[in-house]
């Protein structure tokens, strides 16, 4: 399938998954320069204002203007369409509130859940034997 299909982008629909992580970085996937393999757009899409503001993304540093390049981006990725969103999983986990010391704020993907495992506890009292 991936040799015969895949690499030489034979096909005229495709089901694929893509996970971005907690800082995302969406160029992978909707570069046009990532069109052919091993590149991961597997769409084939190709916009120059998409282009442009994917690399200004990798350039900054600066949250406030990462942000507002990737909603300008999304916004060029709703207009043209290039793939059909099927759904986009919310990772829920319910802690007892014994649990101390969890800092996790966003699961990109069930294996980030323990992240910082090493600094949760169990609220614990000295006892004098």
């Amino acid at each position: 399938l991936k040799r015969e299909i895949i690499k030489p982008r034979n096909y005229e629909s495709l089901l694929f998954g893509e996970v971005l992580g907690v800082i995302p970085d969406p160029f992978p996937f909707w570069s046009s320069l990532q069109k052919k393999d091993p590149g991961l757009n597997l769409a084939m899409y190709e916009n120059k204002k998409c282009d442009k503001l994917l690399k200004e993304v990798r350039q900054s540093l600066d949250e406030d203007v990462r942000k507002e390049k990737l909603e300008e981006f999304q916004e060029l990725l709703i207009e043209d369409t290039p793939a059909v969103f099927l759904y986009n999983p919310d990772y829920l986990y319910l802690v007892s509130k014994e649990i101390k010391g969890i800092n996790v704020k966003i699961i990109t993907d069930p294996s980030k859940r323990f992240i910082g495992i090493e600094n949760w506890y169990i609220k614990t009292k000295r006892a004098w034997r």
